[in-house]
């Protein structure tokens, strides 16, 4: 019988934005699975001390510094992940990132980034790795969007447009890919207790949100789901935080 250890042995996952926050727990929950990654972000430092972590759960592991944002760096870096490793069988698009506001006091520059990184980046990345999940017949697609993908919030416009089509590539996608051994799938989390809220003003109580480590939780659960089982999408609230 599989335990916690075991659960994707000999799987191989690439996470996006996975030097820090959601991305960083999802390689580490996956590492303890036992999938070996290739973890990819934009900071040297932020993704090289995941892998260490991974490394030092006997995992293999690699790190890519990639910005998401760059078709050119996403498909130098699904080129290195299979070259390494051969295969990729769990892609899971999480590399995010919002400006909060007023929206007549943002700026082109903010929409922009949030629709590249949110949308655009899921978009490159997808497009990169599912060739070789479609040569071989499966694979597993999970993109983190968020509650925001779901629901309109207040000083969140763009972010949520971002999002919100995350969830409608998700979705296509999923239907498009269900006979070709392809599985997609979605979660919409709340807020997280991240180092997101470091740099931006959160109004209320970080310790009333969500752990990322058992968002991250979820997301393994959705993963070591079998072949010809898909836990479509997954909505997560913070108990003390609804919308």
């Amino acid at each position: 019988m599989a335990t916690n250890n075991d659960l994707l042995t000999g799987q191989v996952a690439l996470i996006t934005g996975a030097g820090r926050g959601l991305g960083r727990q999802i390689a580490l929950a996956f590492a303890q699975a036992g999938a070996d990654i290739v973890a990819t972000a934009r900071t040297k430092a932020q993704v090289e001390d995941t892998i260490r972590e991974i490394k030092a759960l006997g995992r293999r592991a690699l790190s890519i510094v990639t910005d998401v944002t760059q078709e050119d760096q996403v498909r130098a870096m699904a080129d290195q992940a299979l070259k390494e490793f051969g295969q990729v069988d769990i892609l899971v698009n999480n590399a995010g990132m919002s400006v909060y506001g007023p929206f007549v006091e943002q700026k082109a520059a903010d929409w922009r980034a949030m629709i590249e990184t949110n949308l655009m980046g899921t978009i490159f990345c997808t497009h990169a790795i599912l060739p070789s999940m479609l040569e071989r017949g499966q694979g597993l697609i999970i993109n983190i969007s968020s509650v925001a993908g779901i629901h309109g919030l207040p000083n969140e416009a763009v972010y949520c447009a971002s999002k919100h089509g995350v969830k409608g590539f998700t979705d296509a996608l999923a239907i498009e890919l269900k006979d070709k051994g392809i599985r997609v799938c979605g979660i919409y989390p709340g807020g997280m207790n991240t180092p997101f809220w470091d740099v931006q003003t959160y109004h209320g109580d970080r310790s009333r949100i969500m752990d990322p480590a058992k968002v991250a939780e979820m997301v393994l659960a959705m993963a070591v789901q079998p072949q010809g089982t898909l836990v479509r999408e997954v909505i997560l609230f913070p108990t003390n935080e609804w919308h």
